[in-house]
């Protein structure tokens, strides 16, 4: 049987790193332009003032420094595996 793990191991590296892009535009469209929400769900949580909005890049920034703390272990694995 053959392994195929450094493949998978790729495949999640490649992943993590598109949700490190993606969380980081939405913490960058949340500080830059806080009112996206309301203009692309028609939702107006806090009155249109769009500090609902501005609290959201908290979490995004957040789970953006996570995804960039797994992809890194992730391409270290990588490494460290194409090394051996």
């Amino acid at each position: 049987m053959i392994d195929d793990s450094g493949g998978k191991l790729r495949r999640l590296a490649r992943i993590q790193l598109a949700l490190t892009v993606v969380f980081a535009v939405l913490t960058v469209l949340a500080v830059a332009v806080p009112m996206w929400i309301e203009e692309v769900s028609g939702l107006s949580p806090d009155g249109g003032n769009g500090e609902v909005e501005l609290l959201l890049a908290i979490p995004f920034g957040v789970a953006a420094l996570i995804f960039t703390a797994l992809t890194w272990r992730s391409r270290q694995r990588l490494a460290a595996d194409h090394t051996s």
